[in-house]
Formats: C-alpha cells, structure tokens, sequence
C-alpha cells in the first residue's frame, strides 16, 4: 500500500507483484488463488484483507474525505464487496483519527 501511494503505483498490479514475491507469507485462499490469476478484476470478498493492508492509507491523506476515498480504491481492487469496503474505511479512518488526536465521543 505504501509502495503504490508513494509511488502513484497501481493497486492490483503492486498487489501481485508483492504477493508474487511473497507467496508463502499467509495470504487467504482467495486472494492466493487471485494472485496466481492473470485476471486483476476484484473477487467480491468481505473478508480481512483490505482492512488489514489499508493503514498507510491513515497516514498519508489530509482530511477524512480523502481518507475514506482512498480506502475504498484500495479495498475494490480485491474486496468489492460493501463489507470489505467498509472493513478499509473503518480502520483507515481510526488510524487517521488517532494521528490527529481526535478524542473518542460517547
């Protein structure tokens, strides 16, 4: 994640290549099989993943907007489905919260 927004470098392309050179390193079913595809479409997950590789994404933009966008077009690259979506955004946004010192409400 960092490598692409670093380097204005394509998701799903980045993605393969590091899971490509990577390949032992404890990735799900789906996203092993979709590594080992030719194929860069998305494959509908609500699982893990997006959310799990999304924190640079906390670090990197100004403003929440930006944050919850960018969070997004990472997290369709694989998991387009709503709940993957929203994994990504939920933690992208807690990341960038914390940066900025937002208190938590009740």
């Amino acid at each position: 994640m960092a490598d692409c927004i670093l380097h204005n470098k394509e998701y799903a392309v980045t993605f393969k290549e590091y899971g490509r050179k990577y390949p032992y390193s404890g990735w799900g079913v789906r996203f092993h099989f979709w590594l080992g595809s030719q194929d860069t479409k998305p494959y509908n997950s609500f699982g893990n993943g997006s959310a799990m590789r999304v924190s640079p994404v906390g670090f990197a933009f100004s403003t929440m907007e930006e944050v919850l966008r960018e969070a997004e077009r990472s997290a369709t690259v694989t998991h387009n489905h709503p709940e993957g979506i929203k994994g990504a955004q939920a933690v992208a946004s807690a990341i960038f919260l914390a940066r900025k010192v937002k208190a938590k409400t009740k």
